[in-house]
């Protein structure tokens, strides 16, 4: 619904939409001033991803503020036609008072589920996020021939991508014998995410290293990186001191290595993520990866080049490596 340009804009919210629209107004001109509550932005993926993020925001003229926005006051501006809007942060206490065209507030969102729905279809809803209750198959738990999918579920990522899929699975299963399972759809760590700034950011599995190690042990797991100065695509896109990077988290399983997570950032994370989202739910070793032949030069050509420096290393540090580098040339 906006025409035109805004001019002074604040948004309230340092997760994934308040961060996309921030920096897609400042690139339109407008002058943008973030809050965020928590100390980082998107305070959910790797710390080197958000770096990258708040360096852009810094390049953009992005302001960044960090505190919780306690009160919000509009009144008009004596002096001109534009409202002026009052934001009191709590930890600091401080009052910033600056003329805004605009107030985005980008804190998370909540279901809301009418009495009505609830009592005529006998819906059961959480408590805490406002959802509908569901089970493994999208069935709501209370009536065996009423689905629910998308941001209206309790539990689960609240994405589009998810929303679609999980849609889909909800017909299926009301209309056809059997039923497919969307427990995956339901949890968080198995569902590709991608934040849509410059760079973007794209992350995938267990993609935090001490997430992992509280699953499998520390001795079982193993972290891999890529930086974008070392692939040529990104090299040529200007992105070789972007703070770009390709980071594999992997599950150590004697001298194989089972990719688990994965983060990205770069102009085309999103992009690259779909193939590791395939490398994850089919189970895929570095040493399977290294195998399939990516074109050149391309952003994902770097999963290649990291999955053989990784697979060539553990073959040298094995037995079999250590046979072959006891022998002469």
């Amino acid at each position: 619904s906006i025409s035109r340009p805004l001019g002074r804009l604040c948004v309230i919210g340092g997760g994934p939409i308040g961060c996309e629209l921030a920096q897609a107004h400042a690139r339109l001109g407008a002058s943008v001033a973030l809050i965020t509550g928590a100390s980082n932005l998107l305070s959910r993926e790797h710390r080197d991803a958000r770096e990258a993020v708040a360096h852009a925001f810094r390049r953009d003229g992005v302001a960044v503020l960090h505190g919780r926005a306690v009160e919000v006051v509009g009144a008009e501006s004596a002096k001109s036609n534009s409202a002026l809007i009052r934001v009191k942060l709590e930890n600091s206490g401080d009052m910033i008072s600056a003329p805004f065209d605009s107030l985005l507030v980008a804190v998370g969102r909540r279901a809301v589920v009418p009495k009505t729905a609830q009592t005529v279809l006998g819906l059961e809803v959480d408590a805490k996020s406002g959802g509908i209750v569901v089970d493994s198959t999208l069935k709501t738990t209370r009536w065996g021939n009423v689905f629910a999918a998308g941001d209206c579920v309790a539990n689960g990522p609240k994405f589009t991508h998810i929303a679609g899929f999980q849609g889909y699975i909800a017909v299926r299963n009301a209309l056809l014998p059997g039923h497919s399972d969307a427990a995956k759809l339901l949890e968080c760590a198995e569902v590709p995410r991608v934040t849509f700034t410059s760079p973007e950011v794209g992350s995938i599995g267990i993609s935090i290293v001490e997430r992992a190690k509280e699953k499998f042990g520390a001795s079982a797991v193993d972290v891999v990186r890529w930086d974008a100065r070392k692939n040529d695509r990104m090299v040529c896109e200007g992105e070789r001191d972007s703070g770009g990077f390709i980071e594999l988290v992997l599950h150590v399983k004697s001298a194989s290595a089972v990719i688990v997570g994965a983060t990205v950032v770069s102009a085309r994370a999103g992009e690259t993520l779909c193939e590791l989202a395939v490398c994850i739910d089919r189970k895929l070793t570095t040493q399977q990866v290294a195998l399939i032949v990516h074109p050149y030069p391309t952003y994902s050509f770097a999963v290649q080049q990291l999955c053989s420096e990784d697979a060539t290393k553990r073959l040298l540090d094995s037995s079999l490596g250590a046979f072959l580098k006891s022998k002469p040339c």
